[in-house]
């Protein structure tokens, strides 16, 4: 939580923990965070949403929140 208000997310909704839980659970299985097309393919929330939900770079912003290793990553 402090990581998203560090980034300017006040408060994390449903749809912020959906995407988080899928980035820790797809980074658990496939040893690296999930690229931004595949958080948007898999995890029911559309791109457009994504950029709403983590402003920027929403790929990284998302894995950094969900407590990923991101530093060298092209998300």
């Amino acid at each position: 939580k402090h990581i998203a208000r560090d980034a300017g997310i006040p408060s994390l909704t449903q749809k912020h923990w959906t995407v988080l839980s899928f980035c820790r659970e797809d980074a658990a299985t496939t040893g690296t965070p999930p690229s931004l097309p595949r958080i948007a393919e898999l995890s029911g929330i559309s791109m457009k949403e994504l950029h709403e939900l983590f402003p920027g770079e929403p790929g990284e912003l998302a894995a950094r929140i969900a407590g990923l290793r991101t530093s060298g990553l092209s998300l």
